[in-house]
């Protein structure tokens, strides 16, 4: 029979129905595989979520593999039913019908049959733990839950640690946010190294930590006054004069290490001071140096003079000379025990120097000493 079917053909369009039927009647499996062979037969293309099992008209045709693809060759023509299932999912069921050698492409989507999660935590950076789910970084926006409760704990280096629980109903959109606090051990630890390595002359080993603590705990003022020195040593006028302002506003303070520049009956002369700046007040220290003015402290509101100046000037008996790209700090405070007095003291940038030619002596500056003494001008004068 089957020999006979291939040589002579059909008189009639083979259906699955009619192969059902001569297998019930007791055709072989030669016959039945030659009447198969004249039916007419297209290719179903599925596309749609990577291991999802597919049936055709109840049988199982296989699951689709990484990239979500399933070809289904050889199926024949007519009217199909499809069902598509995924773990977590709701079951895909569509309907098509196939022509004689047509390439049909079937896009599925099918819906997810659990719940969303979403995690936000601040400060950035912290890892996400979710039991049963998996580690994250900064957290998760949608993600798709099996119904049920899960821990969730959230972590950063130099904070202490949260975890709380969250239910995810299936249909629903589950949302948590976690603030960590800073670990005040670790912080005043790191804080204290910061320090440690400014006074030893490390500024940009004193930035990098400051930096980090800056991540942790961004308007705290002991930090943000680290950076401000730090800066400033570095030669970084822009930098400082942020990390400067942001101390203040928070009512911290600045301290600049500064050249004081005097003119004296020997000639002129310049030594170490410290000016110290705080949102209410304005004080000058020369430490151990020989100076006309002692320490004081005065109101920020007592700076009645505030400038960078390039001008030579001249004192008792004696010339301030300035060298080319020489600038200084110029400031007039009144006198808090003589109002009618008042105090000026000139700064030059630290590394300045006095240099003699032709027996004239010369202050020499760092070429940018007029960007770094504008930036502590602006400073005090968002201070005022």
């Amino acid at each position: 029979m089957a020999q006979e079917v291939r040589s002579r053909g059909l008189a009639f369009t083979p259906t699955p129905k009619i192969l059902d039927r001569l297998q019930q009647r007791g055709a072989g499996q030669a016959t039945l595989a030659a009447v198969r062979e004249r039916m007419p037969v297209g290719t179903i293309e599925i596309q749609g979520p990577p291991g999802s099992q597919v049936a055709v008209d109840g049988t199982d045709h296989g699951t689709t593999d990484a990239q979500g693809r399933l070809v289904l060759p050889d199926l024949p023509v007519g009217a199909h039913r499809l069902v598509v299932n995924k773990p977590g999912y709701r079951p895909g069921d569509f309907k098509l019908t196939l022509a004689a050698r047509e390439y049909k492409h079937l896009p599925v989507q099918l819906d997810w049959a659990g719940g969303f999660l979403t995690v936000r935590s601040e400060p950035p950076g912290a890892s996400v733990e979710i039991a049963g789910l998996g580690q994250f970084k900064d957290g998760v926006s949608e993600l798709q839950c099996p119904p049920g409760s899960y821990d969730i704990t959230v972590a950063r280096a130099g904070m202490k640690s949260e975890t709380r629980s969250v239910a995810v109903v299936a249909g629903q959109h589950a949302a948590i946010e976690i603030h960590l606090m800073p670990d005040p051990q670790y912080f005043q630890e790191k804080l204290a190294d910061a320090r440690q390595h400014l006074s030893h002359g490390d500024a940009q080993g004193a930035i990098q930590i400051s930096s980090e603590l800056s991540s942790l705990e961004p308007n705290n003022p002991d930090v943000q006054s680290v950076l401000a020195a730090a800066y400033w040593r570095t030669h970084d006028p822009g930098h400082f004069e942020s990390a400067a302002a942001d101390a203040i506003r928070n009512g911290g303070s600045v301290t600049l290490n500064l050249a004081h520049e005097h003119l004296e009956l020997s000639g002129e002369a310049i030594h170490p001071a410290t000016l110290t700046i705080t949102a209410k007040s304005i004080a000058y220290d020369p430490g151990g140096a020989s100076c006309k003015y002692r320490a004081f402290v005065v109101p920020l509101g007592n700076v009645a003079m505030l400038e960078v100046t390039n001008k030579s000037a001249a004192g008792f008996m004696v010339v301030r000379h300035l060298a080319p790209g020489t600038f200084l700090l110029h400031l007039d405070f009144r006198d808090p025990a003589k109002p009618d007095k008042k105090m000026t003291l000139f700064f030059a940038i630290p590394d300045s120097r006095i240099e003699r030619e032709n027996n004239v002596g010369f202050l020499v500056s760092p070429s940018n000493s007029s960007q770094a003494l504008g930036a502590v001008v602006d400073m005090i004068r968002r201070a005022k």
